[in-house]
């Protein structure tokens, strides 16, 4: 009989102790426990590129446009159209100098600081979109003269940052520099300015307020904007179910101990206590 009370017992304690180690180091998706990993806040590609003023978006590379063009003479236009905004890009077109088959033009965006990794420091400090225009089944050789490249910027942009419409410029990375491109204001919309810059050739480009306005070492400041508003609430959001899961699961640890505790008791009250008597 004792070596059974005995058995019981260790299990007993083994059973205590089991709870109390998942309490304090389990791990999961909400972190519970006193050293489990707590949840984290997943994040999504922001729209804009590197725009905000030198305050890059999303550093992952996202193909935000791309557009194929079967067949082209030579001498003909290749008018490529974009009708996404997340590179603010709408058209590039150029004249061919050869035949050219199934080409595509990828724009890619990235942000400031993956543009600056891959090629140099730029030497503004307001920026407001980076990208890679990328060229595929044709090279720069393939373009006559050069290529017009016809963008947008939001007019919200330029107010917060106090840049003038007029010191717009498009920045091409070529031979090992960046180049400002010659940009000209064509158009203007409810909410954007239209602009044509024209470039000898497709690889990494920069577009903001042109270099020598502002000293390089002004800092941007960007007041609030909706979207920016909203990711932020987003993450927050991400955040509350794993604090409240986590609290719960605290406050109710103690809970389950003793009920478990109280359950081991009566069972060994009736297995041996009552079957004795």
């Amino acid at each position: 009989m004792k070596n059974k009370i005995y058995l019981i017992s260790i299990v007993l304690l083994l059973m205590i102790n089991a709870v109390y180690a998942a309490a304090t180091y389990g791990s999961n998706e909400y972190g519970f426990g006193k050293y489990g990993e707590g949840y984290t806040a997943s994040s999504s590609p922001g729209n804009g590129g590197g725009g905000g003023g030198g305050v890059g978006g999303s550093s992952a590379n996202v193909v935000a446009s791309s557009v194929v063009i079967s067949n082209l003479l030579s001498g003909a236009e290749a008018k490529f159209s974009f009708s996404d905004d997340q590179s603010s890009i709408e058209i590039i077109n150029f004249i061919t100098t050869k035949d050219l088959k199934n080409i595509k033009l990828e724009i890619i965006k990235l942000d400031k600081a993956e543009v600056e990794k891959n090629t140099a420091l730029l030497p503004i400090t307001f920026v407001f979109k980076t990208m890679k225009i990328e060229p595929t089944a044709f090279d720069n050789a393939a373009i006559k003269g050069e290529a017009q490249i016809t963008f947008e910027v939001d007019k919200d942009w330029l107010t917060n940052n106090k840049v003038d419409k007029k010191n717009i410029v498009m920045y091409h990375f070529t031979e090992g520099k960046w180049k400002a491109l010659s940009t000209s204001l064509t158009d203007e919309k409810s909410a954007k300015y239209t602009y044509v810059a024209n470039t000898p050739g497709f690889s990494y480009f920069a577009i903001g307020e042109k270099e020598g306005v502002r000293p390089l070492t002004s800092t941007p400041t960007i007041e609030p904007t909706p979207s920016s508003s909203s990711e932020v609430g987003e993450q927050q959001s991400d955040l509350q179910p794993a604090e409240t899961k986590k609290s719960a699961v605290t406050s109710i640890l103690p809970i389950i101990i003793v009920v478990v505790i109280l359950l081991l008791a009566i069972g060994v009250y009736f297995l041996f206590v009552r079957k004795k008597d």
